[in-house]
């Protein structure tokens, strides 16, 4: 019976390399990142590919945090919602985001409504909105939170617009707020 070797930390992350310097070689690097979470049977290396990506040119980043967010494998998406923060100044980091209020776990949701307080595109205030109504109570009470914070912080990029928001009666985000019927809201 052979005898698995279990792979150092330098070899996974060494193989994480070489599958991102590819991704960033092709023609099609959604195709490929995608491919590559199919093809890659250790965990860990795929961890670090997702972990490897944040520091990658936006589109190798879009493409793999996408591919991984859309891979079936829970700790893989759970991964890169949780790095969606980290790249919140960059335009992928603005798609990963609306991605991730896209999904159908309400976990993912939950993390992107956590993740907006680190983002300062004005666009992303109707995304507040929508998660403060959404179905699940942890995403709503998430997007409640993240409001308090963005409000709450006289620095905040989104302060003022969030603001100008809730104070007209007719905006989607202050009827969001004032129309919730849920007291955590």
């Amino acid at each position: 019976m052979a005898r698995r070797t279990q792979r150092s930390e330098q070899e996974i992350r060494a193989l994480a390399r070489r599958v991102l310097d590819r991704i960033g070689e092709a023609d099609e690097p959604d195709g490929l990142a995608e491919k590559a979470f199919r093809q890659v049977e250790d965990a860990r290396v795929r961890q670090a590919i997702v972990e490897g990506a944040t520091s990658e040119p936006d589109e190798v980043t879009r493409a793999v945090m996408a591919a991984a967010l859309h891979s079936g494998d829970e700790r893989l998406t759970q991964l890169a919602a949780e790095l969606v923060v980290d790249l919140a100044d960059t335009p992928a980091g603005v798609e990963l985001l609306e991605e991730c209020f896209e999904s159908p776990d309400e976990g993912i949701r939950r993390r992107a409504a956590e993740a907006l307080e680190s983002f300062a595109q004005p666009e992303l205030l109707q995304r507040l909105a929508d998660a403060l109504q959404d179905s699940a109570d942890m995403v709503r009470r998430s997007a409640a939170g993240t409001f308090g914070i963005i409000i709450g912080t006289p620095s905040h990029a989104l302060r003022q617009e969030a603001l100008q928001a809730f104070s007209d009666p007719e905006h989607p985000f202050s009827r969001a707020i004032i129309g919730n019927a849920d007291v955590q809201v």
